[in-house]
């Protein structure tokens, strides 16, 4: 079983011992834009060769790949803060060996970026983040969901697309992005 390792801009092994992947708890969100994160553990579990198991305890669920853990909130987007504050605390980690997956509407579909100790960019998972560790010094893994610019130049709203469910040809394309970043 492999674990996530990824690399930083040098080519450098990132410390990485806590992955969680954000997104909103429940059917009517499970293949929205908004829940990338989780959708990217889903996929990361299968590309490892893993068969985890998955554990529910009440702000989180977990599964583990070799040393590694993967993490879902059971909490919305906007609380994502408790999720990630009691992951850590159940492992007994700091947040600069964790690595917070999300969607990230500034950027195009089809790419990604993978930052340390950035602000939230008015993401509200992120915020939720910062405000409980009092720290924005952790990885994140921002995966892009913005649609091309509009006919006449029109920019979406990042409220108008991120809780609609995905479109199969942006699906086929968020695939080749956590293809991309695993390996």
């Amino acid at each position: 079983m492999k674990e996530f390792n990824p690399t930083d801009k040098n080519g450098g092994t990132l410390p990485i011992r806590v992955v969680v992947g954000l997104g909103n708890p429940g059917e009517e969100y499970e293949h929205t834009y908004h829940n990338v994160g989780i959708l990217f553990l889903r996929e990361l579990e299968t590309m490892c060769e893993a068969v985890p198991k998955i554990h529910s305890l009440k702000k989180f669920e977990y599964s583990k790949i070799g040393s590694q853990v993967l993490a879902r909130p059971c909490t919305f987007m906007n609380e994502s803060g408790e999720a990630v504050r009691e992951v850590l605390r159940f492992f007994k980690e700091t947040p600069d060996h964790l690595l917070v997956v999300h969607d990230d509407s500034d950027l195009l579909l089809g790419t990604y970026k993978i930052d340390f100790g950035r602000g939230t960019a008015g993401h509200r998972g992120v915020a939720s983040i910062i405000g409980l560790l009092h720290t924005k010094n952790f990885y994140r893994l921002r995966i892009g969901i913005r649609p091309p610019t509009l006919e006449g130049g029109k920019r979406m709203k990042a409220s108008e697309f991120v809780l609609k469910k995905i479109k199969k040809r942006d699906l086929e394309t968020l695939s080749d992005v956590f293809r991309t970043i695993t390996e």
